[in-house]
């Protein structure tokens, strides 16, 4: 599955270069109405799940963060250059490798950690 989402992702990239690119949409709107889809599809699939917190609360966090991870993701796009806060926000595989370790005691083991430091070097690479 893993291989499946990152080929879907990288399908998906190629409309929204394209839209870039060519300067047919600003990247803020883009987000905008790319979240607002994202948005509209977990609802349609998971409305009756998300309605009922005590029957599916890990869902209903999930949702509630990922509303809030999208709003800071737009307002750091309002303040800072795109490259810099995408490249940061790409981070957040490192956040789950660490509270993974730190609230469910999972192992950080050597493929973990080569995995943070490609993650790392991609960033740097990137934004300098």
């Amino acid at each position: 599955m893993g291989i499946a989402s990152a080929v879907t992702f990288g399908v998906s990239t190629v409309p929204s270069q394209q839209l870039l690119i060519h300067e047919w949409i600003n990247p803020v709107t883009l987000y905008f109405y790319r979240s607002c889809g994202i948005a509209l599809c977990t609802y349609l699939i998971y409305r009756p799940k998300i309605w009922f917190p005590s029957l599916h609360g890990h869902l209903s966090i999930r949702g509630i963060t990922v509303i809030i991870q999208w709003i800071c993701l737009f307002t750091a796009l309002k303040f800072a250059d795109g490259t810099l806060v995408v490249s940061l926000a790409f981070t957040s595989p490192l956040f789950a490798v660490f509270l993974a370790w730190l609230y469910f005691n999972e192992r950080i083991t050597p493929a973990k950690l080569t995995a943070c430091v490609i993650t790392i070097l991609g960033i740097i690479i990137t934004v300098v």
